[in-house]
C-alpha cells in the first residue's frame, strides 16, 4: 500500500485538485492506495472539496483527520497522518500542488529495482495569475550526489519523493515555522539508500508574487533566517561553515551566524 498525505487549511478549491491528482495515480496491480487528508481548519472547509471528489474507487482507502485544537501546523498535520498511515510507502503532498500522472508508480518501480528506501523525481513549477491560469512553467531536475547536499539546503520539495514508512526514524519538527520538510530529510536520509528518476512527478503551483507572499506569511526574511540557522545548528558541519555564513547573509540575519559553528 502507498499512503499519500495531504495537510490542508482553508483552501478547498486547491485541495480538490490535489486530491484528484492523488486518486488518479495509476499504480501496479495488487498495490492499494491510501489518501489521508489532515484538516487544520476549525470550520472543516476541506469537507466541501472531499465531497466533490467522491465517489472514490473501491481500490482507494480514504481517511480524514481533524486536528486537535492548538495543534495546528503542517508538521503536526503530517505527524498525525503518519501515525494513522498503513502504507509501506509514504508520499507527502501540499494542498496547492498536484502529482503528475503515473509519478507515484514510476518512483515505486525505481525504488524496488534499486532496493532504495527513498526515491525522488523531477518537478515542474508553474506560475498562475489571479484567475488560476498558468502563465509560465519551468522544470527542475533533481541532481543527487550525496547526503552532504542537504547540509546546505533542501533539494527535494514535498511531493517529489516517496519514502518507506518504516525507514522514518524522526518525525517532522513542529517547532519550525518554515522548512520543517528539509529538517525531516536531514533527520532521516543520512543512512538510507536514495535513488532518483529522470521523470517529472510533481507540479508546484505558485502565484505571480509567491515569494513575497511566503515571506510575509512566515514572518519575513528574519524568520526564514532563524529557521535556516536552527537547522544548521541541529546538523552542524565545520566543512560547510563558511558557505553557511554566506547563505545566512541572504536572510539578513548576521546576528545568527554564531550558532552555525566556527565562531
Amino acid at each position: 500500500m502507498i499512503s499519500i498525505i495531504i495537510p490542508t487549511y482553508r483552501r478547498p478549491h486547491l485541495l480538490k485538485r490535489a486530491i484528484a491528482s492523488a486518486i488518479s495515480q495509476t499504480i501496479e496491480e495488487h498495490t492499494a492506495l491510501e489518501v489521508i487528508v489532515v484538516d487544520d481548519d476549525p470550520a472543516s472547509m476541506a469537507l466541501t472539496a472531499i465531497a466533490e471528489v467522491f465517489p472514490i474507487s473501491e481500490n482507494i482507502i480514504f481517511k480524514y483527520i481533524k486536528t486537535a485544537a492548538g495543534l495546528n501546523g503542517t508538521a503536526h498535520a503530517r505527524n498525525s497522518a503518519l501515525k494513522a498511515a498503513e502504507g509501506e510507502w509514504v508520499v507527502f503532498l501540499d494542498d496547492d500542488d498536484c502529482l503528475l500522472p503515473n509519478g507515484v508508480d514510476k518512483m515505486l518501480s525505481a525504488a524496488k529495482t534499486n532496493g532504495s528506501h527513498f526515491c525522488a523525481g523531477n518537478f515542474l513549477t508553474v506560475t498562475e495569475n489571479a484567475e488560476g491560469v498558468e502563465t509560465s512553467e519551468s522544470r527542475s531536475d533533481v541532481k543527487w550526489h550525496s547526503y552532504d547536499q542537504l547540509l546546505l539546503g533542501n533539494v527535494f520539495p514535498v511531493g517529489s519523493y516517496m519514502i518507506r514508512r518504516n525507514a522514518i526514524s524522526v518525525l517532522f519538527n513542529p517547532n519550525l515555522k518554515t522548512h520543517e520538510d528539509w529538517l525531516f530529510l536531514l533527520d532521516n536520509l543520512k543512512h538510507l539508500r536514495v535513488c532518483t528518476i529522470d521523470s517529472c512527478v510533481l507540479k508546484i503551483h505558485q502565484s505571480g508574487d509567491n515569494s513575497r507572499e511566503q515571506r510575509n506569511r512566515f514572518g519575513g526574511n528574519i524568520q526564514l533566517g532563524k529557521d535556516w540557522a536552527r537547522i544548521y545548528a541541529l546538523h552542524p558541519s565545520a566543512h560547510f561553515a563558511e558557505v553557511r555564513r554566506e547563505i545566512l547573509e541572504i536572510f539578513e540575519c548576521t546576528d545568527l551566524k554564531k550558532i552555525i559553528g566556527g565562531e
